[in-house]
């Protein structure tokens, strides 16, 4: 098998549009506050990574299809409520504490990611929804972190019903990055 037929793939949550509607208001709010330099996520591309795979095989791809078939997850919500920037990734994001409904799928991702000779994280998990990259380090200026206590609250926007998960591929286009999705599986009710 050649290269050409691995994909950059990872597991998400895809998110509402009411979800996606209000995050993306929230950037125009955040992007006064930061340097030029910076990415905005695209508002299509907006989503809770469950898990990032890197480069999966077409057999792989089958692995992990009859990995998440046969789990029993569960439709739950998880609510993101703090703003973080995370410098050695240089991202803006909201994260949150996982709810046990997602923590289980996220262990149980990356104990198959680990079957497989998958991609695997040094870091533990921390559901997030990405807003910006290519965030320099906030100077005494241009604080990001400050900014959550003067921008209105997004409970709304930040809890996020998950009622099935989404393998997507990422794909690198002249017009910037794509979030393919692949396949989807449906939560348990």
């Amino acid at each position: 098998m050649t290269k050409n037929h691995h994909k950059r793939c990872f597991i998400a949550i895809a998110l509402s549009e009411s979800n996606r509607a209000q995050l993306s208001q929230y950037q125009q709010q955040l992007m006064p506050h930061l340097s030029i330099q910076v990415s905005a996520v695209k508002r299509e591309n907006l989503h809770l990574t469950a898990a990032f795979l890197g480069k999966i095989s077409p057999d792989q791809m089958l692995q992990i299809d009859r990995h998440i078939t046969e789990q029993h997850f569960s439709v739950f919500e998880q609510p993101l409520q703090q703003l973080a920037y995370w410098p050695k990734a240089k991202v803006l994001c909201i994260q949150g504490d996982a709810e046990k409904p997602l923590a289980h799928i996220a262990h149980s991702l990356k104990s198959m990611a680990s079957q497989l000779h998958l991609y695997q994280t040094q870091h533990a998990f921390r559901p997030h929804i990405s807003l910006f990259r290519g965030v320099s380090e906030p100077s005494a200026h241009k604080e990001p972190l400050a900014l959550v206590e003067k921008l209105p609250a997004l409970t709304d926007a930040t809890n996020t019903k998950a009622s099935h998960l989404t393998l997507y591929e990422s794909l690198t286009h002249a017009q910037g990055v794509i979030y393919k999705p692949l396949k989807q599986w449906p939560l348990q009710p």
